[in-house]
């Protein structure tokens, strides 16, 4: 049984080692950098004119094809804002943000927030494997999904290998009452 959970270990934590380079990569990025936007957002004026009568999630759905970008989720009913006449959608894509006003004139306001490397690496790693979507953003969201539970099944399967191969290691125990109560202090901390 050791063999077989040691065999298991080694291929878990070969399968989730793109998932922590990418996170680690992400969180570095994000941690190093003074301010981590990278740039302001752009704003412009584009033409814009949905079909008379249209509802605001219809109008909401044909902002999302024409400004959107790629990979930009549909847009939830609770997030169409109309206030005072002026239909504001926001939209979301792992490339960045694009919020849309438009007053019922013949342009609309678009403010762009592109994501650049870092940011779009940190957004990757948070991706779920729901909804249609691209072929390949599916099967990298269900491989990072994959990658949380082999690491999951990594500490897991470390500590039947220590408690079976090497109980008597001191300083392994110690290591795994530091790490839980670590964790546990910072989960604490962060509620």
């Amino acid at each position: 049984m050791v063999s077989l959970v040691r065999s298991l270990h080694i291929y878990s934590g070969l399968v989730i080692l793109v998932a922590l380079l990418v996170s680690s990569m992400s969180g570095l990025h994000i941690m190093t950098k003074d301010d981590p936007r990278e740039h302001q957002p752009v704003v412009t004026r584009v033409p814009f004119s949905p079909p008379e009568g249209a509802s605001d999630a219809e109008i909401a759905q044909l902002i999302r094809e024409q400004f959107g970008f790629f990979q930009s989720k549909p847009v939830p009913h609770w997030a169409i804002d109309r206030v005072d006449g002026v239909l504001t959608i926001p939209l979301w894509s792992p490339n960045g943000y694009v919020t849309v006003r438009w007053d019922g004139g013949p342009e609309a306001e678009v403010t762009t927030d592109a994501f650049g490397f870092g940011e779009y690496v940190n957004q990757m790693h948070t991706h779920l494997p729901l909804g249609k979507r691209a072929i390949f953003a599916w099967i990298w969201s269900a491989y990072m999904e994959l990658a949380i539970f082999g690491l999951a099944f990594l500490a897991a399967s470390g500590v039947y290998l220590w408690a079976m191969t090497r109980p008597k290691l001191w300083w392994a125990a110690l290591s795994l009452v530091v790490g839980t109560a670590g964790l546990v202090y910072f989960y604490l901390a962060m509620k």
